[in-house]
């Protein structure tokens, strides 16, 4: 079994859904983008879980461009009568073979069950996501909504989405005004401490006045200094 990663193109496919229309791929390319999720069995309770999750969402990844096909062993008829009972408003794929499970390299969970996989496939044929995740059925919808929303902005050339988030996060976190000051007077006092206690423990005369001086600078370090509230941004 070949494995698919992210940025391959999306392997063509030609399949059969509930309601016996042959569909592939290629009814997609330079159109829309396809959000594909694979699931185990209908009826189970994460499987309808994840299926409504992506109904309730449905007119979302419309407007974003992509449409949803589920995948699954079961039969036609039985995806008639799941789709009737839920009311779901996107087709799904009758893979009673697992053929194809096999052209997207889906896994099985532990090497048993059948796996809860998402591709989300751009109008181009790449392959923009894969989420896996057997029982987080909730958050297959919400990867792939945000891989749909993304499809399009890409970051600026030479940021990657991962250092990006992570330069705002640092950007966020920085101290600024009262609070950086308040961190270098306590810095500072520190380093006083640090200094002048291995002296006295050593018996350098640092004298009384040098020791009253040394606590009165440590004093006046923590204190607060109204221009520097004022003159750097809170």
């Amino acid at each position: 079994m070949v494995r698919i990663k992210v940025g391959d193109k999306a392997p063509n496919f030609s399949a059969t859904t509930h309601d016996g229309k042959t569909i592939g791929l290629s009814d997609y390319l330079g159109k829309s983008g396809l959000v594909l999720f694979f699931y185990p069995k209908n009826g189970t309770p994460i499987c309808t879980k994840e299926a409504c999750a992506f109904r309730d969402s449905y007119e979302q990844f419309i407007e974003a461009g992509a449409e949803v096909i589920g995948v699954s062993s079961d039969t036609e008829v039985n995806h008639r009568a799941f789709i009737r009972q839920y009311n779901l408003s996107f087709p799904l794929i009758s893979d009673v073979g697992g053929s194809l499970r096999k052209v997207f390299a889906v896994p099985k969970t532990l090497g048993l069950f059948p796996g809860r996989v998402t591709y989300v496939i751009d109008s181009a044929g790449i392959i923009r996501q894969i989420f896996s995740a057997q029982f987080a059925s909730s958050e297959h919808v919400r990867q792939a909504l945000t891989a749909v929303s993304a499809v399009g902005t890409p970051p600026k050339i030479g940021i990657s989405p991962t250092s990006w988030c992570a330069q705002k996060f640092s950007e966020s976190h920085q101290p600024r005004g009262k609070t950086r000051a308040r961190l270098l007077r306590s810095a500072i006092a520190k380093y006083a401490r640090f200094w002048t206690r291995p002296l006295m423990a050593w018996g350098v005369p640092l004298g009384e006045s040098g020791r009253r001086s040394t606590k009165i600078v440590a004093q006046s370090i923590r204190q607060p200094v109204a221009s520097d509230a004022g003159s750097r941004p809170v």
